[in-house]
């Protein structure tokens, strides 16, 4: 799974994409990311990426995802 983003002033453009599940895990997510799985949790412990926990594995909705992915590019502005 390969999610190639490119930025510029005025928007977040998708690339090209493969289908994505619902819910990620915190490893398919630091990819998205570009970030590690430490920083991934990090965020979920601030409460900057919600997550549902089932048993010891986090799972990371799609749309939290991309909110966060959007909310990172207007930080950037």
């Amino acid at each position: 799974m390969t999610l190639f983003i490119k930025t510029n002033s005025n928007a977040l453009t998708v690339l090209e994409t493969t289908p994505l599940p619902d819910l990620l895990t915190v490893r398919q997510t630091s990819e998205i990311l570009g970030v590690g799985r430490v920083s991934v949790c990090k965020q979920i412990s601030a409460g900057k990426l919600i997550a549902v926990r089932k048993g010891r594995i986090y799972h990371i909705p799609k749309s939290t995802v991309i909110d966060f992915l959007r909310s990172r590019e207007e930080s950037h502005k």
